[in-house]
């Protein structure tokens, strides 16, 4: 058994109101550097144009990708 454990990697945000929206939902069969690149560069693709103001995050994955 090689200790990886499936991840689900969620992404939310919230509008200028306040208004809280899910953005996206990735089941991943582990969280790494690269998944949370492609996630985030997925969303630049959909339309995202603001740079996240606050990321958090459980694992040391995420703050490289940003």
């Amino acid at each position: 058994m090689s200790g990886l454990s499936p991840a689900n990697i969620v992404v939310t945000g919230a509008t200028q109101d306040g208004t809280k929206e899910l953005l996206a939902v990735v089941d991943s069969k582990r969280e790494s550097y690269l998944c949370w690149l492609h996630l985030l560069q997925d969303l630049k693709a959909r339309g995202l144009t603001e740079d996240p103001c606050i990321a958090v995050g459980d694992g040391s994955f995420l703050r490289p990708s940003l």
